[in-house]
């Protein structure tokens, strides 16, 4: 009975408002498809495929799609999902909480899973849906690429077009929703395999590939001029080199070189219920071995065309260089497929259609029948030359483009590297910038290869040699045969690493599911090189020829891992590369002294049928750049692939010549990652100081007895084991990014985390005695450091970080308890301390001023608000208003966030979505020091700014006031004590401590509210630029609240003052932390470790957080107006914390209603007539 593949192909470009759109996933599922029908044709398998695009994957089509047409699979059968959109998280429900770490879902983002009353597709309920079809014994693959949570938003330093994660979802999601309830009784956690992060609860047997790990993203690329997934696009290359006849194991190692040659800091992982499955070859084995082809036929209005195209591979033609078939009767043997002279014609490929190649003929005696079909092929592609966007200083990318037209041979246009104009359709980019040019990828910053300084003549040359350099690296790491016989059975390069057993050295191939990485080990007190075996295993009927070339970072290309460049292996047989002995990883000492801690190398395996000459597609590290072969005085080549190694460096030779042979080959590639760590260093004394490199110095510390040094960001993430960063940290990339010490290049994921080592008394570092590090950077205003670790439990913020002269100063107030990660054991290490930092915008003006001061704002066509405190300006636009608005900040940050709210749309019950500003002709925005000013005084300079522009007692307009936390503090005073009952009409206040706080510090405070923040225990969706103005509440000097707290000289004084007959709006927020946080006792345990911060003693926070409050203030307090007034004061409760009354639309919509239930004039008017 034939098998039957059951495919369901998810792809989503257009998702609605505001998940961000994608390009390249439709495109995805489209290639999936045609690949799979080619391998259907001829297969042992019959094909139904649903595929859902766009508006039709829908969350219920999805789910309906594993029930009704992935359910009708059997035992025989095989099962693909297959997914391209956006990866996300959601908040767990606290039934979960045991299986979360993070408290965090996976999910997958449907094309209506944000709508009201909808979800994504979380991690468990794609378990349970593969459980229910794997139950009848069909073989199941699902095919991922996505990431974790994200806006959307391509970082900085980031690679690729877009990347394919969509903001956390922060809805409170009930247990009851998954599944119509289907996982309330089963949540048992099996299955899962650290790396990509998803869980399978319950557990089907499948396989699992996912895009990359769970700290990372998957990222988009533009593949011949076309968006692609850059997972996907590696994966379709791996398959069509061995035409799908490749086991699990080895199409990952090829998917993920495939990746490295796209982009950096992506690893694609694999998953197994049984982890024998990874030997499985690709959907079970059902692709019969097959001899590759394309059929011939004369199309009536195209001509001469083959049925295959784009998505078969097909390369579009470049400059004279084409595609080129062999032409055979149908009937011809296999074995003649190779012979030129047995051919009836050759195809040269004049246009690449999608699913189809229009030729032309070049026939050798007998024309071609037009009412017949033929066999066509492949025997030679183009290499195309390198794509390259310039772009900065006019005048030096002139100098780049005369070096372009005469660096070829014979004084002519570059070969290599062509200028192209859009960026989708460049591989690469070089930017003239400051007098240097720079080289990246064209979808990313990061430098791939160090600047080229000067701009003139000589550095335009030098700019484009080391982009051909480049382009025969790219040329070369790419190099596939589309046409191959032998990638049916393919040679496979067999990784062996060193393990001890008994005290004896054995070894085993290494963990199919990691990815490969030769680290550095500690031992006897010194670094020792981590080494490897490699073996090539000729799994073929064929008797080959291989080579394994290194293919450097540096863009070198040796082949002296054989001696002599090649080997001859037999049918069926095996060898080790160099001479059987072990292959030794290492980082070059002088990066390694510049701080480089991790290298990236491909090693790509050739194989032929017949001999070649593998030296030929040598070259020198880029630095060390010289063009040593003569084309001319060159051997001739005596086959077809020796040809195409000497086109790689000279592309003056033509494609194909008569008399060569036409042998069989084939490649892979692997990708090897090389890790040294610096060298750990003491904790110095209290009068020392130690410098760790990047431009980093640790500062003595008087107790702490440790070892220091720096680490990769990939290195620090790895100890958080499935964890990714949290997700308020992920989910804004354009406001927050990993800090890095310095700018990494290449595949370096840089510097950016401080590890600890052998750490004995981490209850030294404390806020009276913290340990700092001092660093090589600046800051710009806005920006904040946070310093946090993950300890297993929770992510804990550590302290903060302020400019200093020359650089800033990082502080850490607290350490966590050390631990020890897999990676630990293997180098010797008994426990450690991993510090990761990250930079976060806040919502700061970014600007210091002389403060107090009052400005009048205005606001951009996009509602981005400006200020201006000019004097006579503010003065005229008050003159000229009669409804104004004031806005008074709190503690924390400043009014940017207050008055950019006024003008942002808030939904409301019914009706068009509504602005706080189009209340009014003018805001105004009053921004003070908050710190070492008392409430009094602030509340006269109000008092004396108001006047001075118009607006004293008697000034005969409306003036209503909304002021945050102690900023309704400072109101009430100028209302009350300093004559501002005759100026304002209204007060409303937010978040006010009327009673007090009994938060003792604001760093105490801030703290507590970052590690909710960072844990994911807030009510209230935070953006991730409040985190930064908490972050910049820790960075301020530890001062204590006096005039806040319950019971102060000031709040008596306040309670005492008489009715002012002022109206005043109390908005309460009435959300804290999330209840099950503090019934489970959870938030009991994060406030005992954030003790040593001096924050509240642990059981008077939780007391203070388990009434009514909004993380900061208690309700009570926030009502706590003095009884018996005229106008009583009108309480409105918010559904928001204490940070997010203008960011929620909760906040935002109270403070709306109450403004606009406010009349024109209030009962102190007679007063001002």
């Amino acid at each position: 009975m034939t098998a039957t593949l059951y495919g369901l192909l998810v792809g989503i470009d257009e998702y609605k408002s505001p998940v961000p759109a994608l390009k390249g996933c439709v495109n995805d599922i489209d290639a999936v498809a045609a690949l799979l029908r080619e391998f259907g044709a001829e297969g042992d398998f019959a094909l139904e495929l649903k595929l859902l695009k766009d508006a039709e994957a829908t969350r219920e089509a999805i789910i309906d799609g594993f029930r009704n047409h992935l359910g009708k699979a059997g035992p025989e059968d095989i099962v693909l999902f297959c997914y391209s959109g956006h990866g996300s998280q959601e908040k767990a429900p606290p039934e979960f909480w045991h299986l979360e770490p993070d408290r965090l879902n996976e999910t997958l983002v449907c094309y209506d899973s944000r709508d009201e009353g909808q979800w994504d597709l979380a991690d468990k309920e794609l378990s349970a849906l593969i459980a229910d079809v794997a139950a009848s014994g069909p073989h199941v693959l699902c095919i991922l690429d996505c990431c974790h949570s994200g806006s959307g938003t391509r970082a900085p330093l980031e690679e690729g077009a877009a990347v394919r994660r969509a903001p956390t979802d922060l809805r409170h999601r009930p247990v009851d929703a998954f599944l119509d309830g289907a996982l309330v009784n089963n949540l048992d956690r099996s299955g899962g395999t650290p790396g990509a992060g998803w869980g399978v609860v319950p557990a089907g047997k499948h396989l699992l590939l996912a895009a990359c790990r769970s700290n990372e993203t998957a990222k988009e690329v533009y593949e011949a001029g076309r968006p692609h997934g850059a997972f996907t696009a590696a994966l379709l290359a791996a398959l069509r080199q061995t035409r799908g006849a490749i086991s699990y194991r080895d199409l990952l190692k090829r998917a993920e070189a495939q990746v490295r040659l796209r982009v950096a800091q992506q690893v694609p992982q694999a998953e197994a219920s049984d982890p024998n499955d990874l030997q499985r070859t690709f959907l079970g084995g059902a692709i019969r071995q097959q001899r590759p082809h394309f059929t011939l036929r004369y199309d009536p209005k195209l001509g001469w065309v083959i049925d295959g195209g784009s998505v078969h591979g097909i390369p579009p033609r470049t400059g004279d260089e084409t595609t080129v078939l062999l032409v055979f009767d149908l009937q011809a043997k296999p074995d003649t497929w190779r012979e030129p002279e047995a051919a009836l014609a050759t195809a040269d490929v004049d246009e690449v259609r999608p699913s189809l190649s229009r030729v032309r003929l070049q026939t050798r005696n007998v024309p071609l029948d037009q009412n017949s079909t033929y066999r066509a092929v492949v025997v030679a592609t183009p290499l195309p030359a390198l794509g390259v966007q310039l772009i900065g200083e006019p005048g030096a990318l002139d100098r780049v483009r005369k070096a372009l037209a005469t660096s070829g041979p014979d004084g002519r246009q570059s070969t290599f590297v062509r200028e192209v104009g859009p960026e989708n359709e460049a591989e690469f980019r070089l930017k003239a910038r400051d007098g240097t040019f720079l080289i990246s990828r064209a979808q990313a910053e990061r430098p791939l290869v160090a600047e080229i300084a000067g701009v003139g003549k000589e550095g335009a040359r030098a700019a484009v040699q080391r982009l051909e350099h480049v382009a025969r690296w790219k040329a070369l790491a790419g190099l596939e045969n589309p046409g191959s016989r032998l990638g049916v059975d393919p040679v496979e390069i067999a990784i062996l690493q060193p393990a001890y057993e008994s005290g004896k050295e054995v070894w085993r191939d290494t963990d199919p599911r990691q990815a490969i990485r030769l680290e550095y080990r500690f031992s006897s007190g010194n670094w020792e090189q981590p080494k490897v075996r490699i073996e090539l295993r000729n799994g073929s009927q064929h008797e080959v020829y291989c080579a394994l070339l290194w293919l450097g970072e540096d863009f070198s290309v040796s082949s002296a891992l054989i001696p002599g460049g090649t080997l001859h292996l037999p049918a069926r047989g095996s060898a080790a590369v160099n001479g059987g002995e072990p292959v030794w990883g290492f980082v070059p000492e002088d990066k390694w002294r510049e701080g480089r801690t991790e290298v990236r190398d491909v090693l790509k395996l050739i194989v032929s049928t017949e001999p070649f000459d593998a030296t030929l597609f040598e070259q020198e590290e880029i630095e060390r750049y010289a063009l040593t072969r003569d084309a001319k005085a060159a051997a001739l080549p005596r086959s077809a692939l020796e040809r195409l190694a000497a086109r790689l460096h000279f592309r003056g030779l033509s494609p194909t010549k008569g008399g060569e042979s036409a042998p069989d080959w084939g490649t892979a590639e692997l990708t090897l990652t090389v890790v040294r760590p610096l060298e750990a260093a003491e904790v110095p004394r209290a009068d020392q100081q130690q410098d760790l490199g990047a431009g980093v110095t640790l500062l003595g510390h008087p107790k702490l007895s440790a070892k220091a040094r720096l680490v990769s960001t990939t290195e620090a993430g790895r100890g958080l084991g499935e964890l990714g960063l949290p997700a308020i940290l992920r989910d804004a990339p354009d406001v927050s990014e990993a800090f890095l010490f310095e700018a990494p290049r290449g595949t370096d994921p840089g510097l950016g985390a401080l590890q600890l080592i052998d750490v004995e008394n981490p209850e030294t570092v404390s806020a009276d005695s913290p340990l700092l590090l001092r660093v090589q950077s600046q800051l710009r205003p806005g920006e904040h450091v946070l310093p946090f670790a993950w300890d297993g439990e929770f992510f804990l913020p550590l302290g903060a970080a302020r400019q200093i002269d020359g650089g800033m100063e990082i502080e850490l107030r607290q350490l966590p308890e050390p631990s020890q990660t897999g990676a630990d054991v293997e180098r010797g290490i008994v426990s450690s301390v991993r510090i990761l930092f990250q930079k976060i915008l806040s919502s700061k003006l970014g600007t210091e001023f002389d403060y107090p001061r009052l400005a009048a704002v205005s606001f951009d066509a996009e509602g981005k608000p400006s200020y201006d405190a000019t004097g006579d300006l503010v003065r005229e636009r008050v003159a000229s208003s009669e409804r104004i608005l004031l806005y008074v900040h709190g503690i924390l940050g400043d009014t940017l966030g207050m008055t950019s709210a006024s003008r942002t749309e808030i939904m409301v019950s019914s009706g068009p979505p509504q602005r706080i500003g189009d209340l009014y002709d003018l805001v105004l925005a009053f921004d003070y020091e908050n710190i070492n000013t008392g409430i009094r005084e602030t509340a006269r300079a109000l008092g004396d700014r108001l006047v001075s522009v118009g607006l004293g007692a008697a000034h005969g307009k409306t003036l209503h006031v909304a002021a945050h936390s102690m900023g309704g503090l400072v109101a009430r005073w100028f209302i009350e004590r300093e004559g501002g009952d005759k100026v304002v009409q209204h007060l409303v206040t937010l978040g006010t401590p009327h009673a007090g706080s009994p938060w003792p510090t604001i760093q105490g405070w801030a703290t507590t509210a970052l590690a909710v923040g960072l844990n994911g225990f807030s009510q209230v969706a935070w953006p991730v630029r409040l985190l930064g103005d908490l972050v910049g509440a820790v960075e301020a000097v530890d001062v204590t609240l006096d005039e806040m707290a319950p019971g102060s000289d000031f709040l008596t004084e306040l309670g005492r003052n008489s009715d002012p007959n002022v109206p005043y709006s109390l908005l309460v927020g009435n959300t804290s932390v999330i209840p099950a946080a503090v019934e489970t006792g959870i938030l009991s345990s994060l406030l005992a470790k954030l003790s040593p911060q001096r924050v509240l003693h642990a059981a008077t926070a939780l007391a203070f957080l388990k009434a009514p409050n909004d993380i900061a203030v208690s309700v009570a307090s926030a009502k706590a107006v003095p009884e018996g007034r005229a106008l009583v004061p009108q309480v409105q409760e918010a559904a928001c914390d204490h940070i997010s009354f203008f960011s929620s639309n909760s906040g935002q919509r109270c403070l709306l209603e109450v403004l606009q239930g406010v009349g024109e004039t209030g009962p102190n008017d007679d007063a001002q007539s």
